[in-house]
């Protein structure tokens, strides 16, 4: 198999989780925010860095626990529970990965001087509110999925 081909198929795989993993969704549009709200701090290399990795961990972990569903349930339908712990076991990995992130985001990002500037930033600047609103909307449309209309639209 070339190189290329190997691209091919893990962007399907990417695809995949978008199209229809409803929590994949969730943590892109978590990333997103993050990454927007980080261009208020003045990050060192190191810290981005640290940021960037604690993202993509958490959107593998959601990866891996899809694969493993998928694998799961092409086995079959009816109640196994060597099944039902590699699932469990799988979820419990993105849990995990979530509750690093939400604490990286504390410690990444509890500056109260940077905090108070983004408010203020905010509170000066009215038209934020309204794009505020409109991503957010855009956001909560995006993880409930509605561009893909898939059958499947799980988390």
């Amino acid at each position: 198999m070339n190189i290329l081909k190997s691209f091919v198929y893990a962007l399907q795989g990417v695809w995949h989780c978008i199209t229809t993993q409803r929590n994949f969704r969730f943590h892109i549009v978590a990333a997103l925010s993050v990454v927007i709200v980080s261009l208020f701090y003045n990050f060192t290399r190191f810290e981005a860095l640290t940021l960037g990795f604690i993202i993509s961990f958490v959107l593998i972990c959601e990866m891996f626990n899809t694969a493993v569903e998928n694998c799961a349930d092409a086995i079959g339908k009816e109640y196994n529970e060597n099944i039902k712990i590699a699932k469990d076991v799988a979820a419990g990995g993105v849990l995990l990965s979530a509750a690093l992130a939400v604490v990286g985001a504390f410690v990444l990002f509890w500056d109260v001087e940077t905090i108070v500037f983004v408010i203020k930033y905010f509170a000066a600047r009215p038209y934020l509110w309204i794009a505020t609103a409109v991503y957010t909307v855009v956001c909560v449309c995006f993880v409930m999925g509605l561009p893909f209309n898939k059958e499947k639209n799980n988390g």
